[in-house]
């Protein structure tokens, strides 16, 4: 009984939490620019932000004291916090460019495995697609993953760590420079 309510509150928590980003990153490609000179700064942009990742020095260094983590947030991106029902969702994101990021944090009773079984399991439907087992910041086991539950899919890294969840969401074009992203972070509890 006690598993079934906490997959019902994951459910709930992904599907809102995918909700709210894909629904920003649609509102971003709704703000009224000059057509040609989005796209000439896109480019620019994308190469400036790639070339960040791959230089961590130009990043800077995101904090969060609540859940004791930090993170290298790529030059450009600000951080914006949601909070639920359920728990918190951080949004990363650099909106000239309609890119970015998001990590969902709930609290969870208990230790979490996380296996392409056992997310399909508890998302029917959900689509797991090359799912890789991964250790962040060498305390928690997790699994990266893409999917195709939505349009036009998702690049995905869940991890556990001292009873809270971590579900990091991205567009698939976006996973290259998420994974570079999550090489980085930091638990500092």
């Amino acid at each position: 009984m006690k598993n079934n309510i906490y997959t019902s509150t994951i459910i709930i928590i992904l599907l809102l939490g995918l909700g709210i980003f894909f629904s920003l990153k649609s509102n971003l490609k709704d703000l009224p620019t000059g057509e040609a000179e989005v796209q000439e700064k896109t480019e620019e942009e994308t190469k400036q932000d790639k070339a960040t990742l791959e230089t961590p020095v130009t990043a800077t260094r995101y904090e969060n004291t609540k859940y004791g983590f930090s993170f290298e947030k790529p030059s450009g991106y600000t951080v914006g916090v949601l909070r639920d029902d359920f728990g918190e969702t951080l949004l990363v994101q650099n909106a000239k460019i309609s890119s970015g990021f998001q990590v969902y944090i709930t609290p969870v009773d208990g230790p979490v495995v996380l296996t392409k079984e056992q997310i399909q399991k508890d998302l029917p439907g959900t689509a797991v697609i090359n799912a890789k087992t991964i250790k962040i910041d060498g305390k928690a086991d997790g699994l990266m993953f893409e999917s195709n539950s939505s349009s036009p899919g998702s690049f995905e890294i869940w991890f556990a760590y001292q009873n809270y969840l971590y579900q990091v969401s991205s567009y698939k074009d976006f996973g290259v420079e998420l994974q570079k992203i999550i090489n980085t972070w930091r638990f500092s509890k």
